[in-house]
């Protein structure tokens, strides 16, 4: 048999593999040879692999889900098992709610009324309401979830999300005249410096400094369009980089006994007083109130692995002028409501609230969602 013969012979071979593999994995999403790129494209091939990788962790117990390891073969990225349940959650509200949700009573499994009476509440006040949800990790990352080594090739339309619930319930919002602030396509597909960065923590559930400082420059702008803006009295605010190296939540979750650890560029923003450099103070008397989860408290609270570092931080350096902040660690979708309402005229001054909290409050918050007044009636 000549050489030409044989090499035809062999490239007929391989292409009945390949051919044969690729139906395997269609039949198959979970399947370890996802990373070929001969796999039919498979508009739904995320949410079904991410459901094989949810299935197996509620079955284990497991709390956090490891994917792909970073480009440095050392740090993994980690998932919450609870996220990546509700990023796949069906409708969560309305005669659906209690079926979706977590919260110990039936009663308060609704987000939605809770939401627009706080909206409405704050609208009779002539106080703006933004609901800013922060996106799911794995909504952003769904490749390094299900392991395919950061690969895309025939998996999803680039502009299909698997958080799709979520996504029809923002437009939910904004059909009942709410401002939704949705940064899940900003941060899947970024612009300029932020491709190469991460938007999220490899081993923590919460967004990185790339992440807060995108979220701070899209605020940042809207509130800029403002009416009310141009009249604040603005401060000249100084920014200089700063590397952290943290032990994630989920990190030890995941390993108690050896958590891994990765490294975080953050930017720190400061003022100098008497020739020091200090952070941003919180101010009460700020116009905006920046209320919601740890989400408002990472890299600005010391406690939360760095100072000067988190949003509200960015968000004063953006605009010219400090920030209420009421954030607290666990859910945003009441206790901070709580908080708020506990401080003597608590509306008097505010012209903007940020609603900033994790998405899934929507369906992971065990207190549920309560209706709160916020003066008296």
């Amino acid at each position: 048999m000549s050489a030409l013969i044989r090499v035809a012979c062999q490239m007929a071979l391989w292409t009945a593999l390949l051919v044969s593999i690729g139906h395997l994995m269609a039949k198959d999403p979970t399947s370890k040879l996802l990373i070929c790129p001969m796999q039919p494209p498979d508009p739904d091939g995320y949410r079904r692999g991410l459901r094989g990788k949810l299935s197996t962790a509620e079955e284990d117990h497991n709390v956090v889900i490891n994917g792909d390891l970073n480009r440095d073969g050392k740090v993994p990225w980690l998932f919450f098992t609870a996220e990546l349940k509700s990023a796949l959650s069906p409708q969560f509200w309305g005669d659906k709610a209690a079926t979706s949700s977590r919260s110990s009573n039936p009663k308060y499994a609704d987000p939605l009324p809770p939401i627009i009476d706080f909206h409405q509440q704050l609208k009779a006040a002539g106080i703006a309401l933004w609901i800013v949800p922060v996106p799911a990790k794995v909504a952003v990352y769904p490749q390094h979830c299900i392991s395919t080594n950061g690969s895309t090739t025939g998996w999803v339309s680039e502009k299909r999300r698997i958080d799709r619930s979520h996504e029809k319930f923002y437009e939910l919002l904004r059909k009942e005249s709410l401002t939704v602030v949705d940064l899940t396509d900003e941060f899947r597909w970024p612009k300029g410096d932020a491709k190469q960065s991460r938007r999220f923590c490899l081993t923590d559930s919460h967004w990185s400094g790339t992440g807060v400082s995108m979220a701070a420059k899209i605020l940042g702008d809207k509130v800029k369009k403002a009416p009310w803006y141009s009249a604040i009295p603005k401060r000249q605010f100084q920014t200089k980089p700063l590397t952290v190296e943290i032990t994630g939540d989920l990190a030890a979750l995941f390993n108690e006994k050896n958590p891994p650890r990765e490294k975080l560029d953050l930017t720190r923003v400061f003022q100098m007083v008497d020739g020091k450099p200090l952070p941003v103070a919180d101010d009460h008397s700020s116009p905006i109130l920046l209320l919601g989860d740890s989400h408002t408290l990472i890299f600005h609270d010391p406690t939360l692995y760095a100072e000067g570092c988190g949003l509200a931080d960015h968000l004063a350096e953006q605009l010219g002028f400090a920030m209420d902040v009421i954030g607290v660690r666990g859910s945003g979708a009441n206790a901070a409501r709580l908080n708020w309402r506990r401080r003597e005229n608590p509306l008097a001054g505010k012209k903007l609230v940020i609603w900033c909290f994790s998405m899934r409050e929507f369906t992971e918050n065990t207190d549920g969602w309560r209706v709160l007044p916020m003066t008296k009636r």
